[in-house]
């Protein structure tokens, strides 16, 4: 029976590529496994006289130890998206919307504030937020239906036939609703 040393090149390469890891990209769940498996990889690769099975199980443990590791989410663009949120004056926005915003806002601080979040709950956040931002819709600007309204009210219906003053009543009732109707937007106002 004949035993031979292990050839250790993938070793070297899983150990360069591991210790080329920053593991504060990393959250801390796995990084003490990962710590483990490249100590013992790394006393391997300096055993001249390691047999290739105990090559092969620390290169293993080691991959399996650097897949484990879960990366930490780049929070910039979240951030962003959360001062973009915050800095909105809502009050020129119609109503439908802005209990999604509040809801989005409300999950995106959570995860920012999360150390733990990977990136995938980073991104998720980022995309539902700038998603709640972007379907607001600004009011309509009324300016100008309230000062038509104010000449059609000054009207004096003795000057105007029954008919032609029937027509100002009807149109001066549908700006008066047009002016309750928090709902208009900037694109409902273009029609």
């Amino acid at each position: 029976l004949a035993l031979y040393k292990g050839d250790k090149a993938e070793l070297l390469k899983l150990i360069k590529t591991a210790d080329a890891l920053d593991l504060a990209g990393f959250l801390p769940a796995g990084q003490e496994e990962f710590k483990a498996a490249l100590t013992e990889a790394k006393k391997v690769f300096a055993d001249e006289n390691a047999m290739q099975d105990g090559v092969n199980d620390a290169a293993k443990a080691l991959e399996i130890a650097m897949a484990n590791l879960v990366a930490k989410g780049n929070k910039h663009l979240l951030k962003q998206a959360i001062e973009l949120a915050e800095g909105l004056d809502l009050t020129k926005y119609v109503d439908k919307g802005k209990a999604e915003l509040a809801i989005e806002l409300r999950e995106a601080k959570k995860v920012y504030d999360n150390e733990a979040a990977t990136k995938e709950q980073v991104a998720k956040a980022t995309k539902d937020l700038n998603a709640a931002i972007l379907a607001l819709r600004r009011a309509a600007n009324k300016e100008n239906l309230a000062a038509v309204i104010e000449k059609a009210e000054a009207l004096n219906a003795a000057d105007y036939t029954p008919e032609s003053f029937a027509d100002v009543a009807r149109a001066l009732e549908s700006a008066n609703a047009m002016m309750a109707d928090g709902s208009l937007s900037e694109d409902d106002q273009a029609q």
